[in-house]
């Protein structure tokens, strides 16, 4: 009778080269250091087996609840094991690996001037090309007996982080995107050698995403405070970033620890050092409520239209007492003015004044 031993030194590492699992299990394809070749005329990408991705126990990856899919992409370092140690054919990967790329991925006897450019149409890098149409001549073209071809292309991938514009002159933001997405890893990585942490998780500079894109808009009473108090510090900012572009962080940095949560378009709401909150809405900002609202501010209150007009609205609707506007001073005036000489406080409608004296 065969006796389970264990799966001894039965690790490996290698390269994701496709996420597009056909039956939308969290599968990906991935060529094994040592195991298979870079040549990929003779492995092909879409000839790669599918490997099960071991999700965190955090995950149920159970009924759509926790975390689905993984974060792998094309060019992401993983490692795991062969659940069939002796055929080597049923690969489970385990975890993702941080690195320091550079632009080229084999360096042949550690021979600098042999060193070998990252291509798609090499193993061990992102295969993906510009548009699906381009994989009919290369060499991960379709073929009979391929059950699954690659269907991963740049004008369909996520277009990552975005230029913008902002200025408060109640245009809003423009958002300018650029035509396609990007191959793996990114080029600000490789073409500089540095870490896969995050660069915002390192240093947190103004000029690293998202700080680069984030502008103090200021208007004539109100003002967006300044980010003096972030100084995100390794090891300690926790940071998300997606291949679009938005970004959660949670930072522990000492004497700096907030939150910030950034969509690509520059919208976003931080909680600074002491508490403090910003929230900007990059476009047009609707806050729905289907029943009550009550607000307390314990200080004061500053609204400022910058470009617009300010409408209430009040109406009665099916309430048996709506429809009315209310404005009550308990220890001071409510004053109504306007600036310009030219224009008056207008009231339409009946007038009922109940005091006891006016000037």
């Amino acid at each position: 009778m065969s006796k389970f031993t264990g799966i001894g030194s039965n690790f490996y590492t290698g390269v994701v080269e496709d996420r597009h699992d056909p039956l939308y299990l969290g599968r990906v394809r991935v060529r094994v250091y040592g195991l298979h070749t870079d040549d990929k005329i003779l492995i092909p990408t879409p000839d790669l087996p599918w490997s099960d991705v071991l999700m965190s126990v955090s995950s149920p990856a159970l009924s759509g609840l926790g975390m689905s899919p993984h974060g792998l992409v094309e060019g992401s370092t993983v490692m795991g094991f062969f659940r069939d140690e002796e055929d080597m054919q049923d690969f489970v990967v385990m975890g993702s690996l941080f690195g320091r790329p550079s632009g080229f991925y084999k360096i042949p006897n550690n021979d600098p001037s042999k060193k070998i450019s990252r291509s798609a149409d090499e193993g061990f890098n992102d295969p993906r090309r510009g548009t699906r149409s381009d994989y009919n001549s290369s060499i991960d073209k379709p073929q009979n007996g391929r059950n699954f071809t690659l269907i991963g292309a740049l004008d369909t991938a996520p277009r990552g982080r975005p230029s913008l514009s902002a200025l408060v002159d109640g245009m809003g933001t423009t958002i300018t995107n650029v035509d396609q997405g990007v191959r793996y890893p990114r080029d600000i990585y490789t073409d500089n050698q540095l870490s896969d942490v995050n660069e915002n998780a390192i240093t947190g500079t103004g000029a690293t995403y998202p700080n680069s894109h984030i502008t103090k808009h200021e208007g004539t009473s109100v003002k967006e405070p300044t980010r003096e108090s972030v100084s995100p510090s390794y090891p300690f900012n926790k940071m998300i970033e997606t291949e679009g572009g938005h970004v959660l962080e949670l930072d522990d940095t000492p004497n700096a620890e907030r939150i910030h949560l950034y969509h690509r378009t520059g919208s976003r709401i931080e909680f600074l050092r002491d508490g403090d909150m910003t929230m900007k809405v990059a476009n047009n900002n609707y806050e729905i409520i289907l029943k009550d609202k009550k607000v307390l501010i314990a200080g004061s209150a500053d609204i400022e239209l910058s470009n617009g007009n300010y409408n209430i609205n009040a109406y009665k609707g099916s309430s048996d007492d709506g429809g009315s506007i209310k404005l009550t001073a308990h220890s001071g005036n409510i004053d109504l003015t306007t600036t310009n000489p030219d224009n008056a406080v207008r009231i339409k409608g009946k007038v009922s004044l109940n005091g006891t004296k006016y000037d």
